[in-house]
């Protein structure tokens, strides 16, 4: 029998390789484990698009991606009506917050506010009057917190409830519009007893 020549084996060869070489390619890939690769050595670029899941990801970067930076969203990436109260934190929002003529009437709910909500000044002052003999008036002052001024305002006093029968007090602006004058007239047919100190509530309202 004649014996092949080297130009026929070489080619037996390469069609044995050719032959074995994906079988043996597909072996090697089912063997090859997270293991045995280099760290870092796989980037993205080797990642085929759209295989990542999410189980694929970290805690921490499906935490990061759950949670938005800092100032990220801005009006503009909000749908209309998407923020509701229901997703404010409570006191979340302050005034400085809030723009100028932000805040309407329809957005104010009815009888939630007070005097002192809309009042420039509001608190108590303590007033000592002395005894008033029939017919007579007594003015008494004290400064608005600060020593501020509020001209254009109104001003509201309330005695307290052990405050003198029949004994009417009224209260205005006082110079350069930073005193409260309160004056207490005895409108009654009798004197009064000496009432001593007692504390008046007041609110300043501006126009």
């Amino acid at each position: 029998m004649r014996r092949p020549s080297p130009a026929v084996l070489i080619a037996l060869l390469a069609l044995f390789v050719a032959l074995d070489g994906p079988a043996l390619a597909a072996k090697a890939a089912k063997r090859i484990s997270g293991s045995q690769l280099r760290g870092n050595s796989v980037t993205g670029a080797k990642i085929r698009n759209g295989t990542l899941q999410r189980q694929d990801l970290s805690a921490r970067a499906r935490a990061a991606l759950r949670t938005p930076a800092n100032r990220s969203v801005t009006s503009p990436k909000l749908a209309p009506n998407a923020v509701t109260s229901d997703h404010i934190r409570a006191r979340a929002i302050g005034t400085d917050e809030l723009a100028d003529g932000a805040v309407e009437t329809k957005q104010v709910r009815d009888g939630s506010l007070s005097a002192r909500d809309v009042a420039a000044y509001s608190g108590h002052a303590g007033l000592d009057f002395p005894a008033l003999q029939p017919g007579q008036c007594v003015a008494k002052g004290f400064e608005l917190p600060g020593g501020a001024k509020v001209p254009d305002a109104v001003v509201a006093i309330t005695p307290p409830s052990n405050w003198l029968d029949g004994v009417p007090v009224t209260a205005s602006l006082g110079p350069e519009d930073k005193r409260i004058v309160v004056t207490a007239c005895n409108g009654s047919g009798a004197p009064t007893a000496d009432p001593g100190e007692v504390q008046f509530r007041y609110v300043v309202l501006t126009l």
